[in-house]
């Protein structure tokens, strides 16, 4: 049976109003595309108990192709970190949100199988450092203590704490840097990959959670190797929080503030450049695609440089390093997805940064 169709449909998906790419090597003409992509996003957590019936996502696909949609994006590991799709790597994603549903059938692969009948292109995104959500209790790094060490810290105002203890934060995420957790966001990549036939994978989630982590020991050693010098304080020589008039923390940029933004979007970089060349070892032809907010400026503060290297924040923003314009990644995608959307957190963002720009910069 079909549940919870209702008029107002695309609001069970992320329809991305901005696409850019770059798609060097592609074997149509001019870019990725033999027409105008036009995407719908289908989110995991949101249509978890809708999608739960065959019949449901047979209906939603119809109206996608009636809507004049070409291509879909299907999530299949929200944040709570587990997999609508048959995965040797991660669990089944069997309850979210305290529902429970069941399937004697792969998710993923009906979702391929009914858009190739609708000739609808599938792109496949996953959350990237996400392992859990804190208002749940859900995801992995619940289940086992075996990610304990992998946990992003945080520096707050009251000191360093495990991202894991915050629930005002949108999930419990990783330490980008790590080498065991990178490894673990490879193999259920590269299995996705291998196993479904699909043209696009997105990456979704891939940065850091904010400019609070990650604080660990591990990430003051890399930045200690990046910078070729000890940090003496640590973490204050980044920044330290500082109340302003009227009560609230804002954050007051030290000495290696622009380096330390720096070094966390190199990371970042890194990594997408690895996922890169992982997937299309396997499979040339299949599209490298990125989700990011469109208020670019200030993602600096998660490590997401979505830029090319040809151009340079540093021109523009005394917030980041002349050096900042190497960390840009665009160059190893096929697409950038940029959600416009979010007015209120916009707002929010903006006088964060204005904040940290009289407070640190130009008093």
């Amino acid at each position: 049976m079909i549940q919870s169709i209702q008029p107002g449909w695309l609001i069970s998906a992320i329809l991305c109003l901005s696409l850019s790419m770059a798609c060097s090597g592609s074997k149509e003409k001019g870019n990725c595309f033999s027409e105008k992509p036009k995407y719908l996003w289908f989110d995991a957590e949101a249509n978890f108990e809708r999608f739960q019936y065959k019949d449901s996502i047979i209906y939603y696909l119809d109206k996608t192709k009636e809507a004049g949609f070409n291509r879909i994006v299907v999530d299949v590991r929200p944040l709570q970190g587990d997999a609508l799709y048959s995965s040797s790597v991660l669990p089944s994603l069997k309850q979210l949100n305290g529902y429970t549903v069941e399937r004697d059938w792969d998710y993923l692969q009906f979702f391929i199988d009914e858009a190739k009948k609708r000739e609808l292109k599938v792109s496949v995104s996953t959350t990237i450092f996400s392992g859990g959500r804190q208002h749940t209790g859900e995801g992995m790094v619940y289940r086992s203590t075996d990610w304990e060490d992998q946990v992003a810290i945080q520096y707050t105002p009251e000191g360093l704490a495990s991202i894991q203890e915050d629930p005002s934060k949108v999930a419990v995420f990783l330490n980008p840097l790590s080498p065991e957790v990178q490894a673990f966001c490879l193999a259920f990549i590269r299995e996705l990959v291998e196993k479904y036939d699909f043209d696009g994978y997105a990456l979704d989630y891939c940065r850091y959670s904010g400019m609070e982590t990650d604080f660990s020991p591990a990430s003051r050693e890399a930045f200690e190797k990046y910078t070729g010098g000890e940090v003496e304080r640590f973490p204050e020589d980044i920044f330290t929080w500082e109340q302003d008039g009227h009560g609230n923390f804002i954050p007051i940029p030290g000495s290696l503030y622009e380096k330390w933004f720096e070094f966390r979007a190199q990371v970042i970089h890194d990594f997408i450049e690895k996922v890169n060349r992982e997937i299309k070892r396997i499979k040339p032809d299949l599209l490298l695609e990125y989700w990011a907010p469109s208020w670019y400026p200030s993602l600096y503060l998660q490590g997401q440089n979505w830029a090319s290297k040809r151009y340079d924040l540093a021109k523009e923003s005394e917030r980041v390093s002349p050096e900042y314009f190497r960390t840009g990644f665009a160059e190893h995608l096929d697409v950038f997805m940029c959600g416009t959307y979010l007015e209120k957190y916009m707002a929010w963002m903006s006088r964060r940064v204005l904040n940290l720009d009289w407070h640190g910069r130009t008093g």
